[in-house]
């Protein structure tokens, strides 16, 4: 990736969603240097590691969001929820999502792509800070 880039990489983020999620926390874990300086998780089943700070990023640059009526949560975590207070990184507001079953089976995990969840995203990749 920096091969791409000329001079010093201002910001750079890793975005994982759903099990995407878990793979980006694996990779993060792979160098004692992560090529990116943010990770964002979205929908996820966990990240692989108990900690924010386990990701070898700054716990501040590490944000997380999952929908109200995303049943991700129901599946078997892959260490610590990234968005428990007890992971130790940060939270964004995403939108609750449909309920199951109105939009078809699981609307609400695909629905991080549109509306203020969208925005909130761009917002993070682009600037930091949601």
């Amino acid at each position: 990736m920096n091969a791409t880039h000329q001079g010093t990489m201002e910001h750079s983020t890793l975005l994982g969603h759903s099990y995407g999620s878990l793979v980006s926390g694996k990779a993060l874990t792979v160098d004692d240097t992560p090529p990116v300086d943010q990770a964002v998780f979205v929908g996820s089943p966990g990240v692989g590691v108990d900690h924010a700070g386990d990701l070898g990023l700054d716990p501040s640059h590490v944000w997380a969001g999952t929908a109200a009526n995303d049943l991700i949560d129901q599946t078997p975590m892959h260490g610590n929820d990234p968005t428990e207070s007890d992971f130790g990184g940060n939270t964004f507001d995403v939108d609750d999502g449909s309920f199951p079953g109105t939009d078809g089976p699981l609307p609400a995990h695909t629905q991080y792509w549109q509306g203020a969840s969208l925005q909130h995203l761009g917002r993070l990749v682009t600037s930091g800070r949601p």
